[in-house]
């Protein structure tokens, strides 16, 4: 996918979800109300709720270690075991609570119920580029 249009898909999202990785970072391209989960965050946890803090949107992680599952050590090639290239199991109830939990946090978020409004009222949806950066297409 090419970069434009992955930042517009970005900007365009209101809930980002994934395992701890360089995708995450996408959440510098979402809305003001947006939300991101990282899914687990192989023992790192700072990193993209310090990114997602200086952004200024929510940020989630797994909340009951009691329903993720390691399915293997994980095996880095010169490393050995690390968490990060573990392969994980969650459980789909509590991925549910989360995504519940994050759409409620969105849908209740001022910017979020004001850019509503404006869509209701004047017909228009949000922008198609995105508010941070670049001013054109052609800065993309």
């Amino acid at each position: 996918m090419p970069f434009k249009e992955q930042i517009e898909t970005s900007y365009n999202s209101d809930i980002i979800i994934g395992m701890h990785g360089a995708g995450l970072t996408h959440l510098l391209f979402q809305p003001d109300w947006a939300v991101v989960i990282e899914l687990y965050n192989c023992e790192d946890k700072a990193c993209y709720h310090d990114l997602a803090r200086s952004r200024g949107i929510h940020y989630m992680t797994w909340e009951k270690q009691s329903k993720v599952h390691q399915q293997d050590e994980g095996h880095h090639p010169t490393l050995g075991a690390h968490a990060k290239f573990t392969k994980y199991e969650f459980d789909v109830g509590e991925f549910m609570r989360l995504i519940l939990k994050a759409t409620e946090y969105v849908k209740s978020h001022p910017k979020f119920i004001q850019g509503r409004q404006s869509k209701m009222l004047n017909g228009v949806g949000r922008q198609s580029k995105p508010h941070q950066g670049a001013d054109s297409e052609d800065e993309l």
